[in-house]
């Protein structure tokens, strides 16, 4: 909206978005806070659970309806089926890895991509399951359970800048404007 303002969009993965953060390339970055560099801080926007996706004709399976009433799972439940995973999104998967550890829980991967409608499809038409942020997968038909983890399975996706860097008054409002945006409509992120 400021028509002195251009914004230039990058999409890369979040370990060279930080490098080119830390470089003075770029002013913000989406990254997640738990995880990311020292160097950088930035401002929490949002906070999301670690679900798994399954597809919907897992709803007919028996065995899995308690855990579908309850909107919660155990990932050893589903070491019969075949995985999906994200590529380049190392941030993302990192409390699901922890979770896979503590189930015993080795996926059998079928597909990885980097493109998340790819999964969101093949998950949509075949009886597959993946971990990913909901905050990527909502508005589809998938089924998404919690984990059911005594893990931290809550990570918080954030803008961060350089720490030493002082931020320009409209990389500020952008941050304030994307805040309240992911509070009021997180659906139409």
């Amino acid at each position: 909206q400021p028509p002195q303002l251009r914004l230039d969009l990058l999409t890369q993965p979040t370990d060279i978005l930080e490098r080119l953060c830390l470089e003075g390339k770029l002013d913000l970055v989406l990254t997640q806070k738990e995880a990311c560099d020292s160097r950088l801080c930035g401002e929490a926007l949002c906070s999301e659970q670690t679900r798994v996706y399954l597809s919907p004709s897992l709803a007919a399976d028996p065995y899995r309806n308690p855990s579908l009433a309850a909107g919660r799972i155990q990932l050893r439940q589903l070491r019969a089926y075949p995985y999906v995973q994200i590529q380049g999104q190392e941030r993302f998967g990192q409390y699901a890895r922890q979770s896979f550890q503590e189930a015993g829980f080795v996926p059998k991967t079928v597909l990885d991509s980097e493109n998340w409608k790819t999964l969101l499809t093949f998950l949509e038409n075949n009886p597959g399951y993946t971990v990913m942020p909901d905050f990527f997968a909502r508005g589809t038909d998938l089924l998404g359970l919690e984990l059911d983890s005594r893990l931290s399975t809550t990570r918080h996706l954030m803008l961060g800048y350089l720490r030493k860097r002082k931020l320009a008054p409209f990389c500020r409002d952008f941050i304030q404007l994307s805040h309240r945006a992911l509070q009021q409509e997180p659906a139409t992120v």
